[in-house]
């Protein structure tokens, strides 16, 4: 069983025999776990007879790294083994990569030893990429699996760059899983605020 922790680590490592390059656009999902979770939160609250609308999330709780856990064990009843798998293909990916190395014939030996080294240290770096990015996509399923359940149709926050990514991948999940008629994003009151829009009809 691979083990189920959560830690910031930081942009997607470029590695090669001239060093380790993090590329900017792509960003660890550590960072948008908080936010997901405070979303998530909100939906799991809303009744069958409620209102149809997110309007709100208390942002000021912080939730460890159990809590987020725990919450997406909820969401996805067998999701040890959904982990453990995933990680696991991950991790075989990475050291065929690795492996790889030795074969190559178009560099030196003295480069091939730097590259071996290069994927050596961010072995591990990358392994635990994967786990912040599964956790934060079951985070992501598990929403719009209440949203469908719920047939919310909006969800209206104020702007930050974690909430625009996260109603970014949203609207792209739900639009890949064809639940909904539309899916739109809109900017209100000057840009202060976000909206999520669900159409059911």
């Amino acid at each position: 069983m691979v083990d189920i922790k959560l830690e910031f680590m930081g942009n997607k490592p470029i590695i090669s025999k001239r060093g380790i390059y993090f590329q900017p656009s792509k960003e660890d999902k550590y960072i948008y776990l908080q936010t997901a979770m405070h979303i998530v939160t909100a939906l799991m609250k809303i009744d069958e007879n409620d209102e149809k609308y997110v309007a709100s999330i208390d942002g000021s709780k912080k939730f460890s790294n159990g809590e987020i856990i725990s919450t997406v064990q909820n969401l996805r009843p067998n999701f040890e083994d959904f982990f453990s798998k995933h990680i696991d293909t991950y991790r075989e990916k990475i050291e065929l990569e690795e492996e790889r190395v030795e074969s190559l014939g178009n560099i030196s030996e003295d480069d091939k030893m730097i590259l071996e080294e290069n994927y050596h240290i961010m072995h591990d770096y990358r392994i635990q990429r994967a786990k912040n990015k599964l956790v934060y996509e079951e985070l992501i399923n598990g929403a719009v699996e209440l949203i469908r359940k719920f047939q919310i149709h909006t969800i209206n926050l104020e702007f930050s760059r974690e909430v625009y990514h996260i109603m970014q991948s949203l609207k792209t999940t739900i639009e890949w899983n064809k639940i909904a008629n539309r899916t739109t994003i809109s900017f209100l009151d000057n840009g202060l605020k976000l909206e999520l829009n669900v159409g059911w009809i």
